[in-house]
């Protein structure tokens, strides 16, 4: 049958197992005294020898046993090797500082002889920026990455590479995309490259397209996501002289998002920009090791600004660069490396939002040691724009931000749900939990709403998405939150009880334990894991039993485990019109 088994074989921790596994991954038959029986398999290859891991942190386990895709990819293509073959590994967190990384790798072949292999680490967010950074308005357009196994590298319900600080676990497809009619159509896809064999060569021209009614998932709340479906295409095709499947989703007819009309430049424009490093600016001053303009606003490009994010991303800026994106937002001339091009709507964007300046000053509360520490303006293109005015890491990419995912959800939730209002001043604005602010070491929470353009038809059709044009943000102190909640509901200062503020999957955003910083709830603020269940388990177990917060489980990908969570049933709370009593 000339079957063959190959022996990996990993060593976890500090033992002295070592040489043994080392030698059995080998399956050297000569050093046992053994010899193939020709009665058995007079044609059979020789065993092909495996490989022997030494995993000393445990931590490590996971991507150093998922090799085994690197050791089977690199096996079938030296069956017939000319050299110009290319092994990519499956990504990994390196230990050195890279972050994640895959590996690149060829053998070197001279005169038919094999003399060694060269490889090259290449970082995941400069590999995938472009497909990290694609997307169209409340992710009605986005792109994935496939391996020629179905394995997902990239894809917007993954977090971007340069958030992950740990080892990944690389899942497949249907763990992402789950219509049969898509998983059928992407297998078809992954059959037909293996079957013609183009994997690892030249690649091919062709792209697989398909339209389906695709299942899009908005969060609407810190853990809770909301479903809706769109007839949107899906167009795939192999990365050339890869062994990766691009794929492109689209909205068919959907239109979710606005590029705003040339502007003209302010008579009293000014235009700063974030890299504080190259050019100080005048006026600015220190908070807690910070440099920030208190009174002006500075902007920042996020890499979905430009034209090519991965060799922006690879592209040092200098104090040139930032006089060419100048020179840019003033004439609308370009004139420097192409690896810094912008989208040409980022300049309308920079030019219309410089009025959020005088906006934003009419408030007294503008200040880190006030209650609004930072207000900001994220478009869809990628521009963004903070006051006070600060410098932002270069990989900071606001549309992939909680806040900015959160007030795009709820804006789909209340579209899908027939209660869009179509006046924006009454959109409604959406509540982060809490969490530790950097800067001060407050207790903080970001209150942000989408900005839309008005529909003048008041049809409602999926296909016609209110138009998007970013979402603005502010930073609030839990104080003036709570100075807020007491105006607006008198009842929970009145000492009579207490008020609790939840979002919509049961995690506290307001209650006495944070605003005095007790340890507890501080800590499990901090990890971002400050439940009903943990600082109130009595209301807790009183919603569960009146089935208003109602248990669930779900799959977490990245731990190969089953989660539960919770969701708040308001339909059960709109019935409740007198009001829920707690004896606690």
């Amino acid at each position: 049958m000339q079957n063959s088994v190959v022996l990996l074989c990993y060593e976890l921790g500090k033992g002295t197992f070592g040489p043994a596994l080392k030698l059995m991954a080998s399956q050297n038959f000569t050093f046992h005294g053994l010899k193939i029986n020709p009665s058995i398999c007079e044609e059979c290859d020789p065993p092909v020898p495996g490989v022997f891991h030494k995993v000393v942190e445990t931590k490590h386990l996971r991507s150093a046993m998922g090799s085994y895709y690197s050791f089977f990819s690199h096996h079938k293509n030296n069956v017939a090797s000319t050299g110009d073959s290319v092994v990519w590994s499956v990504p990994y967190f390196d230990a050195g500082g890279l972050g994640m990384v895959m590996t690149a790798a060829s053998t070197v072949i001279i005169d038919g002889t094999l003399v060694g292999v060269v490889g090259v680490d290449l970082t995941m967010h400069e590999l995938v920026a472009d497909v990290t950074y694609f997307s169209i308005g409340a992710n009605i357009g986005y792109a994935f990455l496939l391996s020629l196994d179905g394995k997902v590298l990239m894809h917007p319900l993954l977090p971007a590479p340069s958030a992950v600080s740990d080892d990944t676990v690389i899942t497949g497809i249907e763990a992402f995309e789950r219509s049969p009619e898509v998983l059928k159509f992407l297998h078809s896809i992954l059959n037909d490259v293996s079957n013609n064999k183009v994997e690892g060569s030249g690649g091919v021209d062709e792209v697989y397209y398909g339209v389906f009614n695709m299942t899009h998932m908005l969060p609407t709340g810190h853990k809770d996501v909301m479903l809706h479906n769109v007839i949107s295409s899906l167009s795939c095709s192999i990365v050339k002289k890869t062994k990766f499947i691009l794929c492109v989703v689209m909205g068919v007819n959907v239109t979710s998002f606005t590029d705003l009309a040339p502007q003209q430049v302010p008579p009293d424009f000014t235009f700063l920009y974030h890299r504080f490093d190259l050019v100080p600016p005048s006026g600015h001053s220190i908070v807690s090791t910070q440099m920030i303009t208190p009174n002006k606003s500075s902007v920042v490009f996020a890499p979905s600004a430009f034209v090519d994010s991965g060799s922006y991303l690879e592209y040092p800026e200098s104090t040139a660069t930032m006089q060419s994106y100048q020179h840019f937002i003033l004439t609308g001339d370009y004139f420097g490396s192409p690896a810094t091009q912008l989208k040409s709507s980022i300049r309308s964007n920079v030019l219309v939002s410089w009025v959020l300046d005088k906006i934003w000053m009419q408030s007294t509360f503008n200040h880190p040691d006030k209650h609004i520490i930072w207000r900001y303006f994220a478009s869809e293109s990628g521009m963004f724009r903070i006051l006070p005015g600060v410098q932002m890491n270069k990989l900071y990419e606001p549309t992939h931000r909680p806040w900015y995912d959160l007030a795009i959800g709820l804006l789909m939730e209340e579209y899908n749900n027939h209660n869009f209002v179509f006046n924006p001043d009454d959109m409604l604005a959406a509540i982060s939990p809490p969490y530790t602010d950097a800067s001060t070491g407050n207790i903080i929470v970001t209150i942000s709403r989408a900005i839309v353009e008005p529909i003048l038809n008041h049809s409602h059709n999926m296909n016609h998405l209110p138009h998007v044009l970013g979402v603005m943000g502010a930073d609030i102190s839990l104080r003036y939150f709570e100075s807020l909640l007491f105006q607006a509901v008198p009842e929970c200062s009145s000492g009579a009880g207490y008020c609790i503020v939840v979002d919509t999957s049961g995690y506290v955003i307001y209650d006495h334990p944070l605003v005095s910083m007790e340890v507890n709830a501080v800590e499990l603020a901090r990890n971002s894991n400050y439940h009903l269940i943990h600082g109130h388990p009595n209301v807790a177990s009183i919603l569960i039993n009146k089935k208003i917060l109602v248990r669930q489980q779900c799959i977490d990908v990245a731990a190969l485990a089953f989660r539960e969570s919770y969701l708040i049933n308001r339909s059960h709370i709109a019935e409740s019109s007198g009001g829920l009593h707690f004896g606690v």
